[in-house]
């Protein structure tokens, strides 16, 4: 092989090497562009998130993080009202009385459903007899006793 045809060869592959590396650094940058654009839209979705609640436990724990963001920046130089501090402090109260009066109805709660099963089991008895276990379960509130046999 002459000099002539080595330094043709060189200056080809030293090209491909060029177009490899330029070829690399553009996959790398468009990962790095495709993850920052996921991080931003998990952001976007997060904070979407934020302002829907299916129930008044999600609501209270929502809603207290964006007001208690907002009330720790105000300044009652410029906000003598201090409207999300009080806001915050009317929300936490309310669950607060929420939680209490929630838990104290879950006991009465329990003995309906209890009573309700035990009513059901009495009815299948009737009805069936003791044959399969049915009623028994529905006493014992054991509901894996139809799926897990």
């Amino acid at each position: 092989m002459s000099c002539e045809n080595i330094k043709r060869e060189n200056a080809y592959l030293n090209d491909q090497l060029a177009d490899i590396r330029e070829r690399e650094e553009r996959r790398l940058e468009d990962e790095r562009r495709a993850s920052k654009e996921r991080r931003r839209q998990q952001q976007r979705d997060y904070r979407e998130s934020l302002c829907h609640a299916s129930d008044w436990p999600e609501a209270f724990s929502k809603g207290l993080m964006r007001i208690e963001a907002e009330a720790s920046t105000e300044n009652p130089v410029d906000d003598p009202d201090m409207w999300f501090t009080r806001w915050r402090d009317e929300v936490k109260y309310a669950q607060a009385i929420y939680t209490e009066l929630m838990a104290a109805a879950q006991a009465e709660i329990d003995a309906i459903h209890q009573r309700v099963l035990s009513q059901t089991a009495d009815k299948v008895e009737a009805r069936f007899g003791l044959i399969d276990g049915t009623a028994q379960a529905l006493r014992n509130n054991d509901p894996e006793f139809l799926t897990n046999w």
